[in-house]
């Protein structure tokens, strides 16, 4: 079994951000490929690399996907890439 922390939650980063890992579980302990494949529905809005280290690209929304290594089970997570907010301390 694959399962995120998170599973079934969105995750918000911004546009040119890595700021946000993902994290995968394979149960049970005992399995014997513990490995996760990590892949983006849609690399135009969101990459993940081989560590779950997800980049947002451009604005919009993707599903990140958990596989184990043997292709039996799949998890995923919706990311959404935002904007980056600047705070105005002061108009002129």
């Amino acid at each position: 079994m694959v399962k995120f922390f998170f599973s079934g939650q969105a995750c918000t980063v911004p546009v040119s951000y890595t700021h946000l890992t993902l994290t995968a579980v394979v149960a049970p302990v005992s399995a014997s490929e513990k490995g996760i494949i990590w892949s983006s529905k849609n690399t135009s809005i969101a990459t993940v690399s081989e560590t779950g280290v997800v980049t947002g690209v451009s604005l919009g929304t993707t599903t990140i996907y958990a596989k184990s290594l043997d292709g039996n089970k799949m998890d995923s997570a919706t990311v959404v890439i935002t904007n980056i907010a600047v705070p105005v301390t002061g108009l002129s």
